[in-house]
């Protein structure tokens, strides 16, 4: 099966020349990476150009304007789906918190018999930066706990989790282009139209990093008002949806 795996970049040259040659070395068999870079003035698509062109499973894709991390992904996943012909698409994002070895445990995943696997950080196993300061633990716990109630996924952990591989003829049963949000909390929204198709999703437990540099969530950083509030948004549209519908 081909893996395709969407990374969205926005000035990260630093992070994505550290993470290509991690995953180009991972021995997961025909997998591609396909980087989706929105305009990096800081030269990303130029680290990813070069590489690329002694590694031709390394491919570039660059957006006409910035369209927030979900747009990006969006953008992505068409393409790989449509022009990389991809079986497994997977979301990964460019700033080393998501791990090239977890990655490969969502890829087995889905080889293995799954229709989406999610990375998660709320399952045994899982983790989240020991770092982070306790309102941003408490955060990610309740934010995600308050999803889990509002959209009727109580057996889902991580509902806020931006890193899992889907197969791609599950992917497609869902509109993309008419996903709630266009940045962070795409990724709601998403999960939760896998979820309403009864894809059968299993948990991964990974090992949530410490983000090291780069701006590709600059617009939406976690914990932020923006992200809050897109967040809420989307899960109260969601539930006003599952409301109408009963």
């Amino acid at each position: 099966m081909k893996t395709v795996v969407v990374i969205p970049t926005y000035n990260e040259r630093d992070n994505i020349g550290r993470l290509l040659p991690e995953l180009m070395t991972l021995g997961v068999s025909d997998m591609e990476v396909l980087v989706v870079d929105s305009n990096s003035p800081d030269g990303t698509a130029d680290v990813v150009k070069e590489f690329s062109e002694h590694n031709p499973r390394v491919h570039l894709l660059k957006e006409a304007k910035k369209s927030g991390l979900g747009g990006a992904y969006i953008l992505g996943m068409r393409y790989a789906m449509d022009k990389l012909r991809a079986d497994i698409v997977c979301e990964m994002d460019a700033d080393l918190q998501h791990g090239p070895a977890d990655l490969a445990n969502l890829i087995l995943a889905v080889t293995s018999g799954a229709d989406v696997a999610v990375g998660s950080r709320f399952v045994p196993g899982g983790s989240i930066p020991r770092q982070w300061a306790w309102y941003r633990k408490c955060l990610s716990h309740f934010g995600n706990l308050y999803a889990r109630i509002l959209l009727g996924m109580w057996r889902h952990h991580d509902i806020t989790s931006g890193f899992r591989a889907t197969r791609a003829e599950v992917l497609r049963k869902v509109n993309l282009e008419r996903l709630l949000s266009r940045s962070f909390s795409y990724k709601i929204d998403l999960y939760y139209r896998l979820h309403k198709l009864r894809a059968y999703i299993v948990e991964v437990p990974i090992t949530f990093g410490n983000r090291d540099e780069g701006n590709s969530k600059q617009d939406m950083k976690i914990g932020s008002g923006n992200d809050i509030l897109d967040s809420l948004s989307v899960v109260g549209r969601i539930f006003w949806e599952r409301l109408c519908k009963k």
